[in-house]
């Protein structure tokens, strides 16, 4: 399974973000199911509808591909209608990168 992580807007909206991206082949046994575990709670749970006509300075929005086999899906979230489970994922990939993990 591969994912990959796009990062846009925020304060930083104008600079290119280059995407992260992390192949569960290439991570050991442990932190591969782990990822699953996350992906699997991510994909099954509902997004809250966001508040009609409110607007968020500087709101982030987050996609995360995830290509499996035959099979792709996102997952796109913002600041405002970010799930817990989408946000355990987000955090376990950001922890990814910020510690060098394959790019």
């Amino acid at each position: 399974m591969r994912l990959t992580l796009a990062k846009l807007g925020g304060f930083g909206a104008g600079m290119r973000r280059l995407p992260f991206a992390v192949e569960t082949q290439s991570l050991p046994e442990g932190a591969a199911r782990e990822l699953a575990g996350l992906v699997r709670a991510a994909a099954e749970e509902t997004v809250p509808a966001q508040q009609s006509g409110v607007r968020v300075p500087d709101e982030m929005t987050y996609k995360i591909t995830i290509e499996d086999q035959d099979k792709t899906i996102s997952l796109s979230r913002s600041d405002t209608n970010m799930t817990p489970a989408f946000a355990d994922l987000l955090k376990w990939l950001d922890s990814r990168q910020r510690s060098g993990g394959e790019k």
